[in-house]
């Protein structure tokens, strides 16, 4: 069920940028920006968000074979280009959703941790992150990867990998759970990533499962009542309508304000 709070008569009009809610995808292992195309042609056909609604997708060089005259970046470092990116491209946007699959989960995770640590509270704009098929405890893809062994990033996906360890551990030291609002989407059939590490935590209560879907499929939305489309587009009315209502609460102070000091020239203006 979509929830709506808002009445869309008051977006019928074209929102200006910094209004929009941008939707910024980030792929995972092997991913590139086609690997949204499907999930952003459903978005597209729900009629309760439209207008509501910027798309954006963050793009990064990973593939399942490494060579060592050309080795890939690693998580910490492509986190690192994500902060540029959202710094830069991004800039407008005053509201920003992290859509995730796979290891981009990961970098999405290390980027918002990066940022608490050098700005604390301060310039945060990122008001939800969606983890698809998330390996947030590590995955045993390592294990199978016989023929390419030194895989920079595919160690790093390991369960026993440093990597994992501090990830979770500043995850829970800055408290970032606690500054944006994170959803873990949970594959049913997933063959890559198990539940317990997808879930992150036990007794998380953040958690929607997509039982028929796969590892892959759970970003390939089906035409009606998905659940992983319909989480992300509960996320984006949620982020608009408390962003319309912030607005409305900071153009009511400041009409308050205005009142005040009209209030106290005309009182000066008695005195003479």
């Amino acid at each position: 069920m979509i929830e709506q709070v808002i009445p869309l008569s008051k977006v019928a009009y074209v929102l200006p940028t910094e209004e929009k809610v941008l939707v910024l995808f980030v792929h995972g292992l092997n991913g590139g920006k086609k690997t949204w195309n499907k999930f952003v042609t459903a978005l597209e056909d729900i009629e309760e968000i439209k207008g509501m609604y910027d798309v954006d997708r963050f793009e990064y060089p990973t593939s399942f074979f490494e060579r060592f005259s050309n080795p890939l970046p690693t998580i910490p470092a492509i986190a690192n280009g994500l902060r540029s990116y959202v710094n830069l491209a991004c800039k407008p946007y005053k509201n920003i959703i992290l859509v995730s699959h796979s290891m981009g989960g990961l970098i999405c995770r290390r980027y918002l941790i990066d940022h608490v640590k050098q700005f604390n509270h301060e310039e945060f704009k990122i008001r939800s992150l969606l983890l698809y098929a998330v390996p947030n405890n590590g995955s045993d893809l390592a294990k199978v990867n016989i023929l390419n062994p030194w895989h920079s990033q595919i160690k790093e996906l390991s369960r026993n990998a440093g990597f994992i360890s501090d990830l979770n551990g500043d995850w829970n030291i800055f408290g970032v759970n606690k500054l944006t609002d994170v959803k873990y989407i949970i594959a049913g059939r997933d063959e890559i990533v198990a539940r317990d590490s997808a879930v992150n935590y036990w007794g998380n209560p953040s958690i929607d499962t997509d039982l028929p879907k796969n590892h892959k499929n759970i970003i390939h939305p089906l035409p009606k009542n998905d659940i992983s489309l319909l989480a992300l587009v509960n996320q984006i009315l949620n982020v608009f309508n408390t962003s319309l209502q912030e607005n409305d609460e900071a153009y009511s102070v400041e009409d308050e304000i205005l009142d005040y000091d009209d209030e106290e020239r005309e009182e000066n203006l008695d005195k003479f």
